[in-house]
């Protein structure tokens, strides 16, 4: 089990098992465990139904406690992904990874308590790319992230507590596109105006020390129309966006930080402080 070879013809054997139930394809490239605390996993690729890429990661590295599955406690030291795609999509109200929800999916069982109380210390992510194309609704985004550097204090993810030393991001490209929905009007449900939270529904407690971004890109269309020659609301292109957040506090509905932020818009509107 710790030889290379015999973990790759374990892995084989399960993605090909994986394809057959899934009725798609799902295959690896290249493993290498430590049983106890090293994953370094190469060329992950999954497909939905339409052949089309679901998942795919050219290199996945995860570092976490010796031993962990003996112990109650565990620091995961580092985890780094690179040139990884994710692609969600739907032309109905099913998106195209719900048929991989559904045959993991199990019975809820009642808690017993316990489990493992895992911590989370640096992340380190390069050459990302999601797509989030929703035509039921109407609306696609695409994100770039070139570089996403994490180093993290404390992370509860059991009460939903995230204490940040630093995060910087560098080269993000963030794209939203609007058009008609392909979903009736009729089915189109009101927006809940009466919620304590819509910022933060699930109660999530996040401090970050500094937050800093490099180089950013972001670009919102409201419709397809072209957009006018002036600044234009309904079709806003940000670049060079450069920012630093120091002490950003997410309580409850709240959101505090102190900013500084320099960009300038398609328009030749120009932020420089």
């Amino acid at each position: 089990m710790q030889t290379t070879s015999v973990q790759n013809w374990l892995v084989g054997i399960v993605t090909k098992k994986l394809s057959t139930e899934l009725g798609t394809e799902v295959s690896i490239k290249h493993v290498n465990f430590s049983l106890f605390n090293r994953a370094d996993i190469e060329g992950v690729f999954v497909a939905d139904k339409t052949k089309d890429t679901l998942l795919y990661a050219g290199q996945l590295k995860v570092r976490i406690t010796d031993w962990f599955i003996f112990k109650d406690k565990a620091l995961l030291k580092y985890v780094g992904l690179e040139d990884a795609v994710i692609k969600l999509q739907r032309k109905d109200s099913v998106w195209n990874y719900q048929f991989i929800v559904d045959h993991f999916a199990s019975p809820k069982k009642k808690s017993s308590g316990g489990g493992l109380d895992l911590n989370l210390k640096k992340i380190d992510f390069k050459n990302l790319h999601f797509i989030n194309n929703d035509r039921w609704v109407g609306e696609e985004i695409d994100v770039k992230i070139g570089s996403l550097i994490v180093d993290a204090d404390k992370v509860d993810l059991n009460k939903s507590i995230f204490n940040i030393d630093a995060v910087t991001i560098e080269n993000p490209k963030i794209i939203i596109e609007n058009y008609d929905a392909i979903r009736p009007k009729w089915m189109k449900k009101p927006r809940d105006t009466t919620s304590v939270s819509q910022l933060n529904p699930s109660g999530i407690a996040l401090k970050i020390a500094e937050l800093k971004i490099k180089n950013g890109l972001f670009i919102d269309n409201a419709d397809q129309e072209k957009p006018l020659p002036q600044f234009d609301g309904l079709h806003l292109a940000f670049n060079k966006i450069n920012a630093t957040f120091k002490n950003l506090l997410l309580n409850k509905d709240t959101l505090t930080a102190k900013m500084d932020l320099t960009c300038k818009e398609r328009s030749g509107l120009e932020v420089k402080k």
